[in-house]
């Protein structure tokens, strides 16, 4: 038994573009075999319009990881937090004689727009940066080679599921 301290840099998609993460986990190696521990990544190049965070518990099981080439899998269960930017149309007919109704992103309600129920509208679509909290399911698979005593390379492909958060939809946030 022993400390495990993995960094890790993923490639993944994210907001239908190809992006990298950086971050890792730590915890609990038991009998070589048994891992329990926390993690997390996030976007190193982000902007204020696309940003990606999440981390939460990380359980594994690694098969053969002191001989030259093992194998394990590994899951992660958490939460995190994402801004992407969506294009919404709102509708004005520049007119003093106007209802509000709400505008809708996604099946989210985000903002007020004036409207007249009768007289033509005119869509204006603007870009609007959306922020939603989210669960994340990461299961993965790995090789792992063994360097020395202390230091194993790993390479690994899973899938990052993200659940609805708070009624809103996927929107390509989850990916390979």
């Amino acid at each position: 038994s022993s400390f495990l301290v993995a960094p890790e840099v993923k490639v993944t998609r994210f907001d239908r573009r190809t992006t990298e993460l950086v971050g890792g986990y730590a915890g609990r190696l038991t009998d070589r075999t048994f891992f329990i521990g926390g993690g997390g990544y996030w976007m190193p190049h982000r902007t204020r319009d696309r940003q990606l965070a999440y981390g939460g518990v990380v359980v594994g099981v690694m098969a053969h990881a002191d001989r030259r080439v093992g194998f394990g899998v590994k899951g992660l269960v958490g939460g995190g937090r994402a801004t992407v930017v969506r294009s919404t149309s709102f509708f004005d007919d520049h007119d003093d004689d106007v209802r509000i109704l709400p505008a809708v992103v996604g099946g989210r309600v985000i903002a007020p727009i004036p409207i007249i129920p009768i007289l033509p509208r005119i869509p204006i679509v603007r870009n609007v940066r959306v922020r939603e909290e989210f669960f994340v399911f990461e299961p993965e698979a790995q090789a792992i080679f063994k360097l020395s005593t202390r230091f194993r390379l790993t390479a690994g492909a899973g899938y990052r599921w993200i659940g609805r958060g708070r009624g809103g939809r996927d929107g390509g946030l989850s990916g390979a």
